[in-house]
């Protein structure tokens, strides 16, 4: 964390400093992790999906300090399943789908689960974000053939890591969608 260091050195107002740190950290994140560029194309749509405005927002900001820019949100599975058909419609289709486990009317397992099922949604990246950290529930998540699984609370630089992990492992035509 060199970028910190120098940083410091600086005269800033608390809050000044705390985004201006915030914003190298994350351009320091996407160097140091070496994010392919595929997958951070602005091509790529994604679709957050969670029952709390504040963490979508969150979840939002982090893509777009990673390089996304086409981001869509959901407040449940229902509303997610409906967005996701509604995107095969237009020329725009879905290319990952990062979600809560747990939201009203439809959690992200029962949505995973329901993709899994339809051939078009089998290969979706889908990184699922949850409090649920015991071993039980984290087998249940991949049973579900969730592609990632990130614990809150979790820093940017987790997250970061978990949708490199997912970029490496789906295939090249798949990230260009």
């Amino acid at each position: 964390m060199r970028l910190q260091q120098k940083a410091r050195a600086g005269a800033f107002r608390v809050e000044i400093f705390t985004f201006f740190i915030d914003l190298l950290t994350r351009r320091f994140i996407i160097m140091e992790l070496g994010i392919p560029p595929m997958l951070l194309t602005k091509s790529t749509h994604i679709l957050v999906v969670d029952d709390t405005s504040t963490m979508r927002g969150y979840l939002k900001s982090l893509l777009e300090s990673l390089g996304y820019r086409r981001i869509a949100e959901a407040t449940n599975g229902v509303e997610a399943s409906t967005a996701l058909y509604r995107a095969l419609q237009t020329s725009e289709p879905i290319g990952l789908v990062v979600s809560d486990w747990e939201m009203p009317e439809m959690t992200g397992i029962e949505l995973v689960v329901q993709l899994r099922q339809q051939e078009r949604f089998q290969s979706l990246p889908f990184l699922l974000v949850s409090a649920h950290s015991c071993e039980k529930d984290i087998q249940k998540a991949l049973a579900a053939q969730v592609s990632g699984f990130v614990v809150k609370p979790f820093s940017p630089e987790t997250f970061a890591r978990s949708l490199k992990k997912i970029a490496q492992t789906v295939p090249a035509k798949k990230q260009a969608a």
